[in-house]
């Protein structure tokens, strides 16, 4: 077999044919982030061992994480863990341990979990072996489904969530269309001069 012009263009746009199908099949993900809307942003009080803090909402979309905004007082709390357990409607409870010494004053920690369309879920909060107190950021916006409840008692506010979700990426495929086509009209051009 020769090796022409033609075959190699006819080479490179099976190749990119097949890169074609692998996109659609096994797309990117591209990943965003919505939090709950701030008005008047504001602090719980210092969050100490024997404090428990419950946060009900309703998740608006799926997602595959809800963040929770911790504030440390520009201090490294160098001991303890706050012990954060994700309850779905029907009580079923996944648990999570975050070590203190991981916390960046006023950033969101980051918990997976499958959180689907328009279910109602709980964040239980408790405290162990804090050396020095934390506390949790909250807005004042009146968020349907959203009760925060702190050592039993109900409060106006609700801690600022965010959550990330994902989404399939099709776009880089454009690039391989647009690839094929160049070289589908390169391969037409190259065989009407042969």
């Amino acid at each position: 077999m020769k090796i022409t012009k033609y075959n190699i263009t006819l080479i490179m746009i099976i190749i990119l044919i097949i890169v074609s199908v692998l996109m659609v099949l096994f797309p990117k993900k591209t990943y965003t982030s919505e939090a709950f809307e701030i008005v008047n942003r504001d602090t719980v009080k210092e969050f100490y061992n024997d404090d428990l803090i419950e946060q009900e909402f309703i998740s608006k979309n799926n997602y595959k994480s809800v963040g929770i905004q911790i504030a440390t007082y520009a201090t490294l709390v160098k001991n303890g863990q706050l012990i954060v357990i994700i309850e779905n409607e029907r009580g079923q409870q996944k648990k999570y341990t975050i070590n203190t010494d991981s916390i960046i004053d006023n950033q969101f920690y980051y918990l997976k979990y499958n959180l689907r369309k328009n279910k109602h879920y709980k964040l239980i909060i408790d405290g162990e072996k804090l050396s020095t107190p934390v506390t949790f950021l909250t807005t004042q916006k009146q968020i349907e489904g959203a009760k925060l409840t702190i050592n039993g008692k109900e409060k106006k506010s609700s801690l600022i969530l965010a959550f990330i979700k994902t989404k399939k990426n099709y776009f880089s495929i454009w690039y391989c269309l647009l690839a094929i086509s160049i070289l589908t009209t390169y391969l037409f051009l190259v065989k009407e001069t042969d």
